[in-house]
């Protein structure tokens, strides 16, 4: 029986005859088999896994930044309304400065993320968080340092 090469983030042990099946094989799994996010497959009693196909599709980003912001001034970094449905991958949101950073879909709060010394920029993961056609989604900055500050954020979404 041929021996798999080894995936990132997944261990095979070897493949098997499928006892369930005559003369067709199947995967035996040791250890690790999960996502990048530490989510675990969930194998089935007879061994099968159910598999989700989605349409990838290209990786689309929305970017923008603004300087000059005085503190304790909410101000919109990003806005992105939707012509056709998105799922939003995520949001990368930068800056020279200590910050909070809010995503919003119709001006509704779904995320928020906080930046700090040391670490001026973060990402929040949605996880293909929809956003029907004709809905925005945003990002805004609030920063409360003495002094102006500037920022950016990345909209990383898939039409669907």
């Amino acid at each position: 029986m041929a021996q798999p090469k080894n995936t990132p983030d997944r261990e095979y042990a070897k493949f098997i005859d499928s006892p369930t099946r005559p003369n067709q094989s199947a995967v035996e799994t040791v250890g690790l088999l999960q996502d990048a996010d530490g989510d675990k497959a969930q194998i089935n009693p007879d061994g099968s896994l159910n598999v989700k196909i989605t349409n990838g599709g290209v990786l689309k980003i929305a970017f923008d930044e603004v300087s000059g912001v005085v503190n304790g001034v909410t101000t919109q970094v990003v806005s992105l309304t939707a012509l056709v449905d998105l799922q939003i991958k995520g949001v990368l949101v930068n800056g020279d400065n200590i910050a909070m950073f809010e995503v919003l879909k119709d001006s509704s709060v779904v995320a928020r993320r906080n930046t700090y010394f040391g670490v001026f920029g973060s990402e929040i993961n949605l996880d293909g968080f929809p956003v029907l056609t004709g809905e925005t989604i945003s990002v805004d900055v609030t920063h409360y340092r003495p002094h102006v500050g500037a920022f950016d954020a990345t909209i990383k979404y898939f039409e669907v």
